[in-house]
């Protein structure tokens, strides 16, 4: 009789694995296709964000001539001098912006004046080491004050395109130091409202400054 019961039994069993097996296998696709979609979801989700950290820093610039960081002075040019006041440097290699309001009362040259603020050393130290009474001479400053030279930076505007009415324009000035505490600084001069304005500067012959003339090579 036991016999007889392990003989249905084992056949019954066999068939229930094999069913299970089955039903396994043939969900499995339907698994597998719904996953592969999801890996093609992330893929895609990690490429737009790839493309979003190639971009960050980058300037989207929508007009021509437009500025990536905001000005730190804005001034209107109506007479023959104008004076800039003195420009601070915060950060190495950032620049301090400058922006110039031309309109058909602005003169055909004009001067440009600011304070160059750097440091210089008002009293040398000289001594020995003391940790070293034979060797060398050792040197430092030991008072440091910060000094303002007359700085000027003269536009030739007479080759540019004359205003009209209310007409204006923008030009530009930055004025970059690599050291913000040293006398040397870089300038760069455009005109923001003219993609065919382009600018000449030099260093002036005698004393600080530059001198900036504009062209315009419109057709």
């Amino acid at each position: 009789m036991k016999r007889t019961y392990l003989a249905y039994f084992l056949p019954l069993t066999a068939l229930l694995y094999v069913g299970v097996i089955s039903i396994a296998f043939a969900r499995e696709p339907e698994v597998s296709e719904k996953d592969g979609r999801e890996i093609l979801e992330s893929l895609k989700d990690v490429g737009t964000m790839n493309r979003d950290i190639q971009n960050v820093g980058k300037q989207l610039v929508n007009c021509p001539g437009c500025a990536a960081k905001e000005p730190d002075l804005k001034v209107y040019l109506e007479g023959d001098t104008v004076d800039l006041g003195n420009p601070y440097y915060i950060h190495e290699n950032e620049p301090y912006v400058i922006y110039l309001k031309r309109t058909a009362k602005t003169p055909a040259k004009i001067d440009l004046k600011f304070k160059n603020g750097h440091d210089y050393c008002e009293k040398m130290y000289v001594g020995t080491n003391p940790w070293s009474p034979s060797g060398p001479l050792v040197m430092g400053c030991q008072l440091t004050l910060t000094r303002y030279e007359d700085e000027e930076v003269t536009l030739n505007l007479k080759n540019l395109r004359k205003l009209k009415g209310d007409e204006t324009e923008v030009i530009e000035v930055k004025l970059t130091k690599r050291n913000p505490r040293a006398a040397k600084y870089e300038i760069t001069v455009k005109n923001l409202s003219s993609v065919t304005a382009k600018e000449d500067i030099g260093k002036k012959f005698l004393g600080g400054g530059f001198n900036v003339s504009f062209e315009d090579v419109a057709p």
